[in-house]
């Protein structure tokens, strides 16, 4: 940079840091330009200050990213600041509605951390003695008002049978095998296969490098309508669609640290869970940056049904570890609420593979009802043995 002629002063490391930004910006000759990276303009931690500096400064801020089109290349596009804030308001809002009917369909009353404190009880994380019950609810009280609840035996005996029958492939159509991913600076090829289950939503990922760049939704069916309510109740959150994963039989290999905020923009407080089908594995949730150290591991077996809510987005980080003695298929659920208004069932198309205009008519102006009782006749459930090799798999019988 210094030999273009170019001057680099990182501040600003905190999530409340707007204003030791703005005043470092003040005492800056201009012009000046401010980088943050991230897969999407709309995940940029930066917005708000940029409207800030942009309504109180009086700046110009315009937004580079990557053109679908050419996106291994690195190419990038321009993107005007009011557009990019724009999807982003529109965008939570969104989201905030959804999880707003959502919990009033649930009748859950109050902030998701104080139901499960009441209910489950806590563990500060200073006291943690890194053991997690096989037996009883675990719940673990993490820095940034951040909450861990592990269920063992959430599901179990013929219950989670059946569902590792309807999850295997042949019972549902998963996607993107060995497709090309971004994290950072790591471009990754990725082995497992994935399905969106929802009946209001695609699912977005700007980390893709190749398209398609959307997953195609899968209407609930009965097993996943129940899956979804009944988790909903034990973790005192309001679900409404998940992303079921596919790993192939083998050695485990470790994943590239993930980011919880893949297909949408996500409140500052929200809540995932992850539930164990078939095959276990160990789950790393660990802290951003310079809190890298702050680690929590968590194994998931078969039945197991973990819950973590906080700052997600900005704060915490997940990685799925190596485990060499795991040679099985393995089959993990990530439940979200989950509301993209780029995404709505009337709003996206997801042949194409790129990112509509959010400013026309017909994506602004459409908001799915998707917090009403899904219908049972929208997808009816698998109850045919598939044909070919994954005829055996099926041949489980409940104990």
């Amino acid at each position: 940079m210094q030999a273009a002629g170019l001057m680099y002063h990182f501040a600003g490391s905190r999530r409340k840091s707007h204003t030791v930004v703005a005043a470092c910006v003040q005492q800056c000759e201009q012009p000046v330009c401010l980088l943050g990276f991230r897969a999407s303009p709309t995940e940029c931690s930066r917005l708000v200050l940029s409207q800030k500096m942009l309504v109180g400064l009086g700046w110009q801020v315009t937004h580079l990213a990557t053109a679908c089109e050419d996106s291994i290349r690195g190419a990038l596009v321009a993107q005007p600041h009011a557009e990019v804030f724009g999807k982003y308001t529109a965008s939570l809002q969104e989201i905030l509605t959804v999880q707003s009917r959502l919990e009033l369909r649930y009748g859950f009353m109050g902030h998701w951390r104080d139901r499960v404190v009441a209910r489950y009880g806590s563990i500060p994380y200073d006291q943690w003695d890194r053991r997690v019950s096989a037996v009883d609810p675990t719940s673990i009280e993490l820095p940034w008002g951040s909450v861990m609840l592990v269920l063992p035996n959430f599901m179990s005996g013929s219950k989670l049978i059946n569902l590792q029958r309807e999850t295997l492939p042949g019972a549902i159509t998963y996607e993107q095998l060995r497709r090309k991913g971004i994290n950072g600076k790591t471009i990754y090829t990725e082995n497992h296969k994935e399905a969106w289950f929802c009946n209001g939503y695609d699912f977005a990922d700007p980390r893709r490098q190749t398209p398609s760049l959307v997953y195609r939704r899968h209407s609930l069916r009965p097993w996943g309508e129940t899956v979804l309510e009944d988790a909903s109740y034990a973790t005192m959150m309001a679900f409404n669609g998940f992303m079921c994963r596919w790993e192939p039989p083998g050695a485990m290999e470790e994943s590239v640290r993930n980011s919880f905020e893949r297909g949408s923009p996500m409140p500052e407080y929200t809540t995932v869970a992850f539930l164990g089908v078939s095959g276990s594995r160990h789950l790393r949730v660990h802290g951003l940056g310079c809190w890298e150290k702050l680690a929590v591991d968590v194994p998931i077996h078969e039945g197991t049904l973990v819950a973590f809510g906080g700052p997600l987005k900005e704060r915490w980080l997940h990685v799925h570890l190596r485990d060499e003695a795991i040679r099985g298929e393995r089959v993990l659920m990530t439940l979200m609420a989950h509301a993209h208004q780029v995404v709505s069932a009337t709003g996206f198309s997801a042949d194409s593979g790129h990112m509509p205009n959010l400013e026309s008519d017909s994506v602004m102006g459409s908001v799915s009802e998707m917090c009403e009782t899904p219908s049972k006749s929208a997808g009816a459930s698998s109850g045919q043995l598939p044909s070919g090799a994954h005829r055996g798999r099926w041949g489980r019988t409940a104990q």
